[in-house]
């Protein structure tokens, strides 16, 4: 019990160290990562400090009334037979950051697996994946597929889709399918790594949705782009990340992140750069993480617009885009989990370190009390 007691007491110590001297890395306007100068080129329509703002008038407080489910229910769609640990870190990280439930929908084979990681995860195992269905008539699995999925839908707050999703055709003919259901229901998407790619394919799924939110790095930036007839500048770069807007619009209704040393996020007219310090270690699963960050914000933000009519709305920020405001507050909070995780672990950090730090230790840096 002692010793329980003294490893927690080390951690707690071991991240207000990391936590002030990212405050002070902050202060001193450092960079940990040299950024491409036509990236530092584009600038933010609303003011950081303004940003600040609404975001910190966005996250929930924690009251003896509230209910399971008010701070988010959030569904990842993901997780194959090859891939079991992106679903997880993007349903983790949401659930780290406050949200109440996370649901992940995944193929049977790699149920098994993302239960075993953790059981605050709900885990619904109905992908169709045509190694599980050789020789099998799919019209009817198809159409039970589709009504065992919307019941699950209706109850969420916002869904990802891609992380771990592989590139199975039949997997892909699924997220086609919840992608229509969700834009139906009028549910808010992000869509992310393997879910990029099917769009790039058939970039009518989500077309003029503007309840989506696109998250690509820059090699996926280069393949959305393609498939939508946008010609980027010269060799595959961080320079591309100038041409967000005009992906965004060619697009003609997502909203795009633009992962990169600096974060891109646009609608194709305003336009938000993210340029606080990331981590120099590029372990796997932070982008997974982002979308979990994300999700939280997003669930935070709709609920907040749900309650604050958009004529009470005055200052920029606040009537900026619900979802593009929440990836800024995504972006902002999986890049402080990075440096305070580097700081602690070097470049033995792993995703799940990262984790660790999400929710009111990475909100307080990043959001609550930063240093301007």
């Amino acid at each position: 019990m002692a010793l329980a007691r003294h490893s927690a007491l080390s951690r707690h110590v071991q991240l207000a160290r990391a936590a002030r001297s990212y405050k002070a890395t902050a202060a001193t306007g450092s960079r940990q990562i040299s950024c491409n100068a036509s990236a530092m080129e584009l600038q933010s329509s609303v003011p950081h400090k303004e940003l600040l703002r609404a975001l910190k008038d966005m996250v929930p407080s924690l009251t003896t009334d509230s209910h399971k489910g008010q701070a988010g229910k959030v569904g990842v769609v993901g997780g194959c037979r090859e891939y079991t640990g992106a679903p997880f870190f993007a349903a983790m990280s949401s659930l780290r950051m406050g949200c109440d439930l996370a649901y992940v929908f995944c193929t049977p084979s790699a149920a098994p697996v993302i239960k075993g990681y953790s059981p605050e995860l709900i885990v619904i195992p109905e992908l169709l994946d045509s190694r599980d269905f050789v020789n099998v008539h799919l019209s009817d699995k198809f159409s039970k597929f589709r009504e065992s999925i919307e019941p699950w839908l209706k109850r969420l707050s916002v869904l990802i889709l891609g992380p771990g999703l592989g590139d199975d055709a039949l997997v892909a003919e699924c997220m086609r399918d919840i992608v229509a259901m969700a834009r139906k229901l009028q549910l808010p998407v992000i869509i992310d790594g393997s879910g990029l790619n099917f769009v790039a394919h058939t970039p009518d799924i989500v077309r003029g949705y503007s309840n989506c939110l696109l998250t690509p790095n820059i090699a996926e930036f280069g393949r959305l782009a393609e498939a939508v007839g946008v010609q980027l500048d010269g060799k595959i770069g961080v320079r591309w990340q100038q041409q967000s807007q005009q992906l965004a619009a060619a697009l003609g209704g997502p909203l795009l992140l633009s992962k990169g040393p600096q974060d891109i996020i646009t609608d194709g007219q305003q336009l938000l750069v993210v340029r606080a310090d990331g981590s120099p270690r590029r372990c796997g699963g932070q982008g997974d993480i982002l979308t979990g960050t994300t999700a939280a914000f997003m669930s935070w933000a709709l609920a907040k617009q749900r309650k604050q009519p958009e004529q009470q709305r005055h200052d920029a920020a606040a009537a900026l885009p619900p979802l593009m405001l929440a990836a800024y507050g995504g972006c902002l909070t999986m890049r402080a989990a990075a440096v305070l995780t580097f700081k602690q672990l070097g470049r033995s950090m792993l995703a799940e370190d990262m984790i660790k730090q999400l929710g009111d230790p990475v909100l307080d840096c990043a959001v609550i009390r930063p240093c301007l």
